[in-house]
């Protein structure tokens, strides 16, 4: 079972090989992206989807999907920018511990 955590679970538990996804509240509209940044030994990026707001205005959800690839801690930081602006708007750390069993 795959399993999703969010914008609240600055702490993520899951064993070796696992899949899991991260999902935060997203703008591409006004141009805004997450971007993440994170150990590539640790935890391997599957895939990136946006799912569309329910609602006219609404946020999206932009959706990271990793697999853990070795036990240990990384640390995935987050930050929410548009491509052209050097200033972020928000940033994120979300410290990953990768256990032999979740």
């Amino acid at each position: 079972m795959k399993r999703t955590f969010s914008e609240n679970d600055s702490q993520i538990h899951v064993g070796a090989k696992e899949r899991f996804a991260l999902e935060l509240p997203a703008m591409p509209g006004a141009g805004y992206k997450w971007e993440v940044e994170f150990d590539s030994s640790k935890l391997a990026l599957v895939g990136e989807t946006h799912k569309p707001a329910g609602n006219v205005g609404g946020n999206n959800v932009q959706r990271f999907e990793f697999e853990s690839l070795s036990t240990g801690k990384v640390v995935v930081n987050a930050t929410y920018k548009r491509r052209w602006e050097a200033q972020a708007l928000e940033k994120k750390v979300f410290n990953v511990t990768i256990t032999a069993k979740a």
